[in-house]
């Protein structure tokens, strides 16, 4: 079985970084209860151009470049890797592939058998990681983002990693909310996430 993984805020702690970043560089007082929608631009409320020069410092920051595994995921990925093969599918802009490799072989080394990335979200269809999962034949996709859930469950099912961002009353059939690496460990231990009905 072959399991698709986002990386930003379900590998690593990208979120953690960005604010302790911003609230250095601009003197704000931002929290991650604040960010409640996926588009940052909603969430700082800012014009999407500033937003993604804002972005574009971030990625040549030492909080960038420190960024720390997701607490749990370092283990949870070498239990994984033993029994699936398992894909990292990120939607991080292109020019950082090799930071993001160099990030992958510091804390996952030889975990992934594929990497995807996409380009950040204002460049590319929010489909493409469904498209991704289809042609990749994956079964399972780790995601934080609600709307990249919900594209995906067409065809994939999906495990959630909850965030203030991704709330929905409402979840597709074949999207299962988790709070932490040890609940995704459950639910694909467990096969419970493989009983959702299509």
């Amino acid at each position: 079985m072959r399991i698709g993984i986002d990386l930003d805020d379900v590998l690593g702690d990208h979120m953690g970084q960005f604010i302790i970043f911003h609230n250095r560089s601009y003197k704000t007082t931002l929290e991650r209860k604040d960010f409640t929608s996926f588009n940052l631009s909603k969430s700082l409320e800012l014009p999407m151009e500033e937003t993604r020069r804002h972005l574009e410092e971030f990625y040549k920051s030492p909080e960038f470049f420190g960024t720390p595994p997701m607490n749990g995921s370092v283990e949870a990925i070498e239990i994984l890797a033993q029994k699936y093969k398992l894909v990292v599918i990120t939607s991080r802009p292109k020019e950082q592939a090799k930071d993001t490799i160099d990030w992958l072989d510091r804390y996952f080394p030889n975990k992934f058998s594929d990497f995807y990335l996409l380009g950040n979200q204002e460049s590319y269809s929010q489909k493409k990681k469904a498209h991704i999962c289809i042609y990749d034949g994956i079964s399972l996709l780790i995601e934080d983002s609600l709307e990249n859930a919900q594209d995906c469950s067409t065809g994939t099912r999906v495990i959630l990693y909850d965030a203030p961002w991704n709330q929905s009353e409402n979840l597709p059939q074949m999207v299962h909310r988790a709070y932490s690496w040890g609940d995704i460990l459950k639910m694909i231990g467990s096969k419970s996430i493989f009983c959702i009905k299509r």
